[in-house]
């Protein structure tokens, strides 16, 4: 962006007056920035290269140790043919920077533009005076090169606009690596011309727009608000309770496994955060899990032992896991994956897969439905809202409601469309009318003789940063300040916070969204209730999940305690067995 605006002579005082720099003051300036102007950028940007190869170099020497999986092979050989593309594009890019120059005036036929000071004028000035410039004359006098970098230049910046209108649009159609010019390149090139017009209006254009954004940004006091829906449209797969009792939820669980006093060993999911990492990991381990009790009949229906899964940061995502069970069980077909559009990309078991080795099948196995739900792209929208709209939300200043959605909601679309896209409906984000998939509201955990399967119980994990004390998202009471026995002490419930008004209604989605991130992308919610009149809510990494076994080992009923997996996206740690057991 500096390097570009350092082209005009607006950035020297004698630039901008009326009779310019003459050909010596030009070319002792010239010489004069000619390191810091040219050759430091060009070291910045060739570092890109280096810093993303060190990365790919780093990821394929961790897989060594694992090349005797197919997976790790097939991923290792990929990064190998990436780092020599990155290698390969860096190459090109040095030419291109340091040749670019000789290379143009050889197919103009002209004379070599100089590296910076070129006597030229930026383009929104072009465009906010086209008199005083004569830019129409300029345009038609244009080499076509110049007229097709115009039009270059035009359709980025056209494309990168529609992405803050849009951008879960964009990213489906230039996912992830794709994505990353537009976001970026689209902003350097917008910002360069504003940083440009800046030195010639002698007004720091650049500041203002962060002052703007900073006064909009505290206005819009509602802008990161958890946001509520309607209550669930009647089915076979929705209570008649928002929040049901513990004790109601391990009567269910015997009734689904047809027990009464010597029961099966329930299985509790302890999930790990770890960003998307975790989020593969624990659908993994519950896919395999209900698959193993439905090809080995002595194992068992695991389905059905699985009573909780208690998850923070990106194993909460765990709520596709819910939804999709739930959607089966509505369809009549419990033990059949909701998955059928099989070739959605990005999960390593598509159709080139899938002709190889039959395993690979989302419609038939839960491990691979789940996988494919969760192999989409969730962050490129995010970014956006990260990136530009969470620093100026635009909106009105006396209802304190922005114009547009923060990074928290464009998650919960990414989490929507890519889940109906994967089960056949459709790439399509949520609304009130629909109560399917990520759409179901949280919580009317339903019987499992109306349900026809039983569904596990969710216990998503957060933080009130205003008090340090956990906040719960689940289908029990999990704690509450007025209840007398809290199922854990000193924890907030979501639904007790909201108050459980009628129409108070969450999302799946919702509560991954803010339940789910990393150390480096938090997704901030603020509550407004009866108890606490304006919680913030994020969650911490550190935390595993365990309160829940922890609490209530062995109380489910008579025989051996539960069983407890622990998903964690460190395995470079050895695990304790004492403290996993």
């Amino acid at each position: 962006m500096a390097r570009r605006a350092l082209q005009y002579d607006d950035w020297i005082c004698e630039g901008r007056q009326q009779n310019g720099l003459d050909a010596n003051r030009r070319s002792e300036l010239s010489d004069q920035f000619y390191w810091p102007a040219l050759v430091i950028p060009r070291l910045l940007g060739l570092a890109v290269f280096v810093c993303v190869a060190c990365a790919l170099y780093n990821a394929r020497r961790n897989l060594q140790s694992a090349l005797g999986i197919p997976e790790a092979g097939a991923a290792s050989e990929l990064i190998l043919a990436l780092l020599f593309v990155t290698l390969s594009l860096a190459a090109l890019y040095g030419v291109a920077v340091w040749y670019r120059r000789d290379i143009r005036a050889r197919m103009l036929n002209g004379d070599r533009d100089p590296p910076l000071l070129a006597n030229k004028v930026p383009l929104l000035a072009l465009l906010l005076y086209p008199r005083r410039h004569q830019t129409r004359a300029l345009l038609r006098a244009a080499p076509k090169l110049d007229k097709l970098l115009l039009a270059a230049w035009i359709v980025v910046g056209a494309i990168f606009i529609f992405a803050l209108i849009n951008p879960a649009f964009v990213a489906e159609w230039l996912p992830r690596a794709l994505f990353l010019p537009v976001l970026l390149g689209g902003g350097v090139l917008l910002i360069g011309e504003i940083a440009a017009l800046s030195h010639r209006w002698e007004t720091p254009l650049l500041l203002v727009l962060v002052a703007v954004g900073g006064i909009f940004g505290y206005l819009s006091w509602h802008y990161d608000d958890v946001r509520w829906t309607t209550t669930p449209a009647p089915s076979k797969v929705v209570g008649k309770d928002l929040e049901i009792s513990f004790a109601e939820a391990v009567a269910r669980w015997k009734a689904a496994n047809s027990c009464d006093q010597t029961c099966p060993s329930p299985i509790v999911i302890a999930g790990a955060g770890g960003a998307s990492r975790a989020a593969f990991q624990t659908a993994t381990v519950v896919g395999a899990l209900i698959d193993l009790g439905l090809q080995d009949p002595s194992y068992g229906n695991l389905r059905n032992r699985i009573f909780a899964l208690s998850t923070v940061s990106g194993s909460s995502v765990g709520a596709v896991i819910r939804a999709a069970l739930t959607d089966a069980a509505e369809d009549g077909t419990p033990d059949v994956p909701p998955c059928r559009n099989h070739d959605s990309g990005a999960w390593y078991g598509v159709a080139a897969n899938r002709e190889k080795d039959p395993a690979y099948n989302a419609g038939k196995y839960w491990r691979n439905c789940f996988q494919q739900l969760l192999a989409g792209d969730f962050l490129s929208a995010v970014m956006v809202g990260l990136a530009y709209r969470d620093n100026g939300p635009l909106g009105n200043p006396f209802t304190g409601r922005a114009f547009w959605s923060d990074r928290g909601v464009l998650l919960e679309q990414a989490f929507e469309r890519r889940y109906y896209d994967v089960t056949g409906k459709g790439a399509t984000a949520c609304t009130d009318a629909v109560s399917n998939g990520l759409c179901r509201r949280f919580g009317h955990h339903p019987d499992p003789k109306i349900a026809g399967a039983w569904l596990p119980l969710l216990f998503i994990n957060g933080t009130s940063v205003s008090t340090g004390r956990r906040i719960v998202t689940s289908d029990v009471g999990a704690g509450s300040p007025v209840n007398a026995t809290p199922l854990i002490q000193l924890a907030y419930d979501i639904g007790e916070l909201r108050g459980l008004k009628a129409g108070s209604q969450r999302r799946l989605d919702r509560d991954v969204s803010i339940e789910r991130g990393d150390d480096e992308l938090p997704f901030p919610g603020y509550l407004a209730g009866r108890h606490n009149p304006r919680p913030e809510r994020q969650h911490y990494r550190s935390h595993s999940g365990r309160w829940l076994f922890r609490k209530r080992r062995g109380g489910h009923c008579r025989g051996r305690g539960p069983g407890v997996g622990r998903t964690r996206s460190s395995p470079d740690r050895a695990s304790n067995p004492k403290r996993t057991r």
